[in-house]
């Protein structure tokens, strides 16, 4: 796997953002995409309810997410670059543009990504892993350009008839990354980049889907297209590293 994840990381990420787009259908994640679920709506989280709304009206539930980053502890490796990317997220308004908002919630996201790979390139000693972190700093880092001049170019949020499982559907996928990626420090700094960087992925691939079911933009359509086809390869990388 050591050699699949350079291999497979490289080849994928420098077609990433010329990949044609293979189809809009959710092919499998289960319950994970449940995005027709109204913004009211409430799901269960870790044994207690969560109310999803706004997040720029959701100041409480805003202070509950960051109270859990510090759940991880301040000598966690990745504390201070998941909640950069968290306070980052939330302090955007959604607006029911799915377009509009794939683009603003994903730049903070891939900076997150870039973050973490630059605490692993930095402290890390799995030479694949490092490989990999270098893989996602220059992809995200090209793909991050790409989005911030569609935004310049797009103008101000159109928000659809959908507007309400729109927001819904980006907010439970942020909530779900936010919960997932809680986990205690191992000790090994290679293992905790996997352990955060795979429900990270996850939630890239979530809010792809929301992109793709409600999006008629080539362009986006094409990026989310990409950011299925290679993360979903990454997790499985990642997994079969965690397992050997």
């Amino acid at each position: 796997m050591k050699t699949t994840i350079r291999t497979i990381a490289a080849l994928g990420l420098l077609t990433a953002s010329t990949a044609a787009l293979a189809g809009c259908s959710h092919p499998h994640h289960g319950d994970r995409h449940d995005e027709h679920a109204g913004p009211g709506m409430m799901m269960q989280h870790g044994g207690h309810m969560m109310m999803h709304n706004r997040m720029s009206s959701s100041h409480g539930r805003h202070e509950g997410m960051h109270g859990n980053v510090h759940q991880m502890g301040e000598n966690h490796p990745f504390m201070h670059d998941h909640q950069r990317m968290m306070d980052d997220m939330h302090s955007m308004e959604l607006t029911g543009d799915a377009d509009y908002d794939f683009v603003r919630g994903m730049i903070p996201h891939h900076q997150g990504a870039i973050d973490m790979a630059e605490t692993l390139l930095a402290e890390g000693t799995d030479p694949d892993l490092l490989a990999l972190a270098e893989e996602i700093i220059q992809a995200q880092e090209t793909e991050i350009a790409e989005m911030e001049a569609w935004l310049a170019a797009y103008g101000d949020p159109r928000p659809s008839s959908h507007a309400a499982d729109i927001r819904s559907g980006y907010e439970r996928a942020n909530s779900r990354m936010m919960r997932d990626m809680m986990v205690e420090a191992t000790g090994d700094i290679d293992r905790d980049f996997v352990l955060g960087m795979i429900p990270h992925h996850e939630a890239a691939i979530d809010m792809a889907y929301i992109l793709l079911r409600y999006s008629e933009d080539t362009e986006l359509r094409t990026l989310a297209e990409a950011v299925i086809r290679e993360q979903e390869r990454e997790i499985r990388d990642m997994r079969a590293w965690l397992a050997q």
